[in-house]
């Protein structure tokens, strides 16, 4: 289970994974809703599924000993049961290697889908474009500095 205040050790690679989603959409079509976009990148392919190794392993785990996972959300469970049929699926192909091995090879491959509801990629996606905004103001001003030398 989740800790309060823990957090998520690549929030920026994440970001920039649901970025490139985004402009992958937004190159395809012209005219189309931010909340549209939203349940299109929910569902496009990530790089990598987007969870510890360690949590991984622990829902592995309990998996393992046959413990449910009712009390997630559903985009999590999914995430967990499709890391664990992985982890099925490997373990009976490979049956030197071990169990965090595999959950750490799993946890980088690619994953189906970002596991993640439309409007948590809506609030992950603004959040991410006002930051590249800012870092591309911030890159231009400061290119602005260097020419001038007077700003």
């Amino acid at each position: 289970m989740k800790h309060k205040d823990s957090h998520c050790d690549f929030i920026a690679e994440r970001n920039a994974d649901i970025l490139r989603a985004y402009k992958e959409i937004i190159s395809v079509r012209d005219n189309i809703s931010l909340t549209e976009v939203a349940q299109q990148i929910a569902v496009s392919p990530s790089k990598r599924f987007w969870v510890s190794e360690e949590r991984a392993y622990n829902a592995v785990c309990w998996l393992d000993r046959g413990d449910k996972l009712d009390y997630m959300i559903p985009t999590r469970k999914q995430m967990f049961l499709e890391i664990y049929r992985r982890y099925k699926f490997y373990s009976n192909n490979h049956p030197s290697l071990a169990k965090k091995d595999i959950v750490f090879r799993i946890c980088n491959e690619e994953a189906p889908s970002f596991y993640l509801t439309p409007k948590s990629v809506l609030v992950i996606l603004h959040k991410a474009r006002k930051e590249e905004k800012c870092k591309f103001y911030e890159q231009r001003k400061s290119r602005l500095r260097f020419m001038l030398g007077t700003l």
